[in-house]
């Protein structure tokens, strides 16, 4: 185990002490943490960034958007609690994150839910005051809690848009390495003046259709959101949605077949009693589920 002391936490200007008890995933520009709040017994995640200049400007970008996020009102991304050096502690928020969802049983209508919630928190970043851009939208960035709510993760390359204090666009600026491969726009290989809101746009209509070729659903129901998604994914930005919020318009004109139970929710049903394990094999409050949460934290650089 290893103790430290961190900077500002709950932004009351005084220090925390927090216990990092293990690691658990380890990317290209940083190392995750499973950590303890000394003193209040609650989970958080602690990501220290790893060497290099790029590796710490996406930790303190990503801190700097989330606290942006958190003060603007933006209900979907974890909290930031403290930051100092080269780590970052936040809220420990508990869940899945999409990647490992298995949407083979869901029906059509738990399936236009799902995206249109996923619209849904996509397009309140783009509607704050300040708008942000996340960059790099994809099934393991968006995570299910127990209760059913999503949540974006991983800001490391995320862009408050111009016209939020010049310093910060200028610190965005100099990040490098936005996007996933599979996923990133067009304009995202051509340089990052060019992205707006469509490259989150392009990002909605890849993940939309990833997580549909793993359901099993009708033929028609899937030539309806290939409509959608062919939109969201024209190679010309221009081309493409305008808005998110324009997205769930044509996802509610999509005929479906008959509903099922609430796929968020069933994602995390358990297993008859005496078992003892849930839904993707993992047994009930095990840290280990932290695992799935945190090892996504760290964006694919290949630009």
């Amino acid at each position: 185990m290893e103790q430290r002391r961190e900077e500002t936490c709950h932004g009351s200007g005084g220090m925390c002490e927090v216990v990092a008890k293990k690691r658990i995933g380890r990317g290209g520009n940083s190392e995750v943490y499973l950590g303890v709040l000394q003193g209040e017994s609650k989970f958080c995640v602690v990501k220290r960034a790893s060497r290099g200049k790029n590796a710490l400007l996406q930790l303190e970008n990503e801190w700097r958007v989330l606290r942006y996020l958190k003060n603007a009102g933006y209900k979907y991304s974890p909290e930031p609690l403290s930051f100092s050096e080269r780590e970052m502690v936040m809220e420990y928020l508990g869940g899945f994150t999409l990647e490992h969802a298995d949407l083979g049983e869901s029906s059509e209508d738990e399936l236009k839910a799902l995206f249109t919630d996923i619209c849904k928190i996509t397009g309140a970043l783009h509607e704050l005051r300040t708008p942000v851009i996340h960059r790099d939208i994809k099934p393991s960035n968006i995570m299910t809690s127990k209760e059913g709510k999503l949540y974006l993760i991983d800001f490391g390359t995320a862009a408050i848009y111009a016209g939020y204090e010049r310093e910060e666009a200028m610190k965005n600026s100099s990040i490098t390495g936005a996007g996933t491969k599979g996923y990133a726009a067009p304009e995202q290989y051509g340089g990052l003046s060019s992205e707006c809101f469509a490259t989150d746009i392009y990002q909605l209509g890849r993940t939309m259709e990833v997580l549909l070729s793993g359901s099993n659903v009708s033929d028609a129901f899937k030539d309806e959101m290939c409509r959608v998604i062919k939109r969201c994914c024209a190679p010309v930005a221009g081309e493409r949605y305008s808005r998110v919020s324009d997205i769930p318009a044509d996802l509610l004109m999509i005929k479906t077949r008959k509903k099922k139970k609430s796929i968020l929710v069933r994602l995390f049903d358990r297993e008859k009693p005496g078992k003892g394990e849930g839904y993707f094999g993992q047994k009930p409050h095990e840290p280990e589920l932290f695992i799935d949460i945190v090892r996504t934290f760290d964006t694919i650089e290949f630009l």
